[in-house]
């Protein structure tokens, strides 16, 4: 087992980020210590330095986009060995609770994520539960396998959203996980239209093979999709911006009995007019809200997916972070969105 102690990124308060050694973490029944190779910068962990995350605490190790190597395992009979190679699940739910009971675990009451209400893997080591590890195939960079988790939250948000072939997809927000719902939209024969203000990040889409891009927002966007949909307007809408601008207009955007998937989280209260809940009635529209995503067959289903080079995670990757830089890319991120789109960082 090894001992000392290891470096890790930590905001010890909101706006003031560090990093500096700790003690190494000790695997508790059931875990495995894992040397951390990759781990994704997520919104979250920008919304963590700025103090607007409703439920952290500080200080934080943060990170939950984690990607690395088993070196030890406490769990006897784990078919997860030493030397395997893994991503993690970072949401550890009780079990007991009504969600759990019913197989909706990223819906737990008393669910702890890591980066955020538990410390996180952006450090040298990490401890995990076992049944929370899945093993990636040799062939997935490093920095690829940072990316599976956001990845299974997109293919969680088209799931839900029963896409299939020839439908239109409305996505809202164009940054990472807008990006990656749009690329498994394209894999399911969908057509997605993507919606951002930001022309640089549309522009990026469009080397995925984003074929409709749009940064006009109000009537003006109703009536570009009406135009590209020859009025039929969208089957699905995902929103993943948290605009509340787009909140109150979605009822407009989508068909009859289409469907409206919310991932982005409002920054403020948002106000729906009445027409827009008159159109949801009329039109017998769903809105449905969505959490991280739900275990083992996502996971496996977006690892199928990256191997059978359905989606380009490389694509979305715009910086290559040594920890030692943690704490400026982080500021950058934070400053200037328009110039980056995903960090990982290489350990």
């Amino acid at each position: 087992m090894l001992k000392g102690n290891m470096l890790a990124a930590i905001i010890e308060a909101p706006g003031h980020i560090v990093i500096r050694e700790v003690n190494m973490p000790k695997p508790n029944s059931g875990e495995a210590l894992i040397r951390v190779k990759a781990v994704g910068i997520c919104g979250t962990d920008l919304d963590i330095f700025r103090g607007t995350h409703p439920r952290v605490s500080y200080p934080r190790i943060i990170g939950h986009e984690i990607a690395g190597e088993i070196i030890s395992v406490n769990a006897p009979g784990s078919a997860l060995l030493p030397g395997t190679r893994v991503v993690v699940e970072p949401y550890i739910p009780c079990g007991k609770c009504y969600p759990c009971t019913q197989g909706f675990t990223n819906c737990c009451e008393n669910l702890q994520t890591v980066g955020v209400y538990k410390d996180g893997g952006l450090a040298e080591y990490f401890s995990h539960p076992v049944a929370l590890l899945y093993q990636i195939p040799d062939a997935l960079s490093w920095s690829q396998a940072a990316l599976i988790e956001p990845l299974g939250i997109a293919y969680y948000a088209v799931a839900e959203a029963g896409i299939g072939k020839g439908n239109w997809v409305i996505i809202t927000g164009a940054g990472p996980i807008g990006n990656l719902i749009a690329q498994v939209t394209i894999s399911k024969g969908a057509i997605p239209i993507l919606i951002d203000p930001l022309t640089e990040r549309l522009r990026a889409a469009q080397d995925v093979g984003v074929c409709y891009l749009c940064s006009s927002q109000g009537e003006e966007l109703v009536r570009y999709v009406s135009s590209v949909t020859r009025g039929a307007m969208a089957d699905a809408l995902i929103e993943a911006s948290g605009s509340e601008q787009i909140l109150t207009l979605a009822t407009s955007l989508v068909k009859t009995r289409g469907k409206i998937i919310v991932v982005g989280r409002p920054k403020s209260n948002v106000v729906i007019p009445r027409d827009s809940l008159i159109a949801m009635i009329s039109k017998e529209i769903t809105i449905q809200g969505l959490r991280n995503c739900r275990g083992r067959e996502v996971f496996q289903r977006v690892l199928q997916l990256v191997e059978h080079n359905k989606v380009n995670l490389n694509a979305i990757i715009t910086d290559m972070i040594a920890i030692e830089d943690i704490p400026h890319v982080i500021n950058e991120l934070c400053t200037n969105p328009r110039e980056h789109l995903k960090g990982v960082v290489l350990f």
